[in-house]
């Protein structure tokens, strides 16, 4: 039996954009990246660059292990968002900057809050702030993220 949500009505779990406002949070989003995620998002990816694949390397430049991708850590934020639209709303514009490295083993915490709520296009939208941080709570990825809801 097929138990998939209808797409006539919101899910009890998604949000209903007449019920947010801003400095409202996102459920947050745990990531803990391998050696395996890293070299599978890389070959997936086209992404080649030694720092991400081998350990040697980056060491021999400085960092202390292979480096997380920063367009992976971009893929958390992105998985975040639309988990919590799920069939609500859109991503429509997301943007990631990156403050210091992710390695393989880290706890990747990601994290969001409802920085605006506006009309925008003619579309209900809402702009967030985005942080991703590490166990040792630096910041290693943030950004800003807009969503426009479809109902």
């Amino acid at each position: 039996m097929n138990k998939r949500k209808s797409r006539d009505s919101a899910a009890p779990s998604e949000p209903v954009f007449e019920m947010l406002a801003p400095g409202m949070r996102l459920p947050q989003l745990i990531k803990r990246p391998t050696t395996i995620s890293l070299f599978m998002y890389g070959a997936a990816n086209w992404v080649y660059h030694r720092v991400h694949y081998d350990q040697d390397y980056a060491r021999s430049v400085g960092l202390r292990n292979m480096v997380v991708h920063g367009t992976l850590q971009a893929s958390y934020l992105v998985q975040m968002i639309t988990d919590w639209l799920g069939e609500n709303g859109i991503l429509k514009k997301l943007s990631f900057r990156h403050h210091v490295p992710a390695y393989p083993g880290d706890v990747l915490t990601c994290s969001g809050v409802i920085n605006d709520k506006r009309f925008e296009d003619g579309h209900r939208c809402l702009v967030l702030d985005l942080a991703i941080v590490n166990q040792d709570n630096e910041k290693t990825t943030t950004g800003t993220a807009t969503v426009y809801f479809l109902r």
